[in-house]
């Protein structure tokens, strides 16, 4: 099928394809698509879809009625657990849940950043990471921000809060 085509029957548009020209099958509980990367596809398909795979990979799917689109970009949450104060050259940890919707995302790289320090941590089954920061920056309000870049089907998702970073208690001995 030539991109930005549709193919219609009775009034209904069965296939539409986004992108470049693509090959795109339905056939009992499957859809398959071949084509460019970029490509989307909206299919009618009133059954239930179990599995949609789009150039020899499993693609997340929409529904939307009678129509499924894929592949499509799932929405994501990020939760950050961070202690609202720190101490300047102190460890400090922070953490982070990564979901779609009720479900926790395992295995995805969270940045974590605060005032240009940046560290990386891997989502656990749970969907959770955490790392250890070393407040190596000047006191002051600063904000903690936990991201995930987005992956295929997946949106990226930014969480943040406040970080308050005091000076380091020192004692001078003499």
């Amino acid at each position: 099928m030539r991109a930005g085509k549709s193919l219609y029957a009775f009034d209904r548009s069965y296939v539409e394809v986004t992108g470049g020209s693509a090959t795109v099958t339905v056939s009992g509980n499957e859809a398959t698509a071949s084509g460019a990367a970029a490509n989307t596809y909206r299919v009618f398909a009133p059954q239930d879809i179990a599995k949609v795979t789009v150039n020899g990979s499993p693609a997340p799917s929409c529904r939307e009625g009678a129509y499924l689109t894929f592949p499509c970009v799932l929405p994501t949450a990020l939760a950050l657990t961070t202690p609202s104060t720190g101490s300047a050259t102190d460890p400090i940890r922070l953490t982070a849940a990564l979901s779609s919707g009720s479900t926790p995302m395992a295995g995805r790289t969270v940045r974590f950043t605060v005032g240009g320090l940046t560290a990386d941590a891997v989502t656990d089954a749970a969907g959770v990471a955490s790392a250890d920061l070393v407040l190596d920056v000047d006191p002051g309000n600063y904000q903690a921000t936990a991201s995930f870049a987005g992956a295929f089907g997946f949106a990226p998702s930014t969480s943040s809060a406040p970080l308050g970073i005091v000076a380091d208690t020192t004692t001078l001995v003499y």
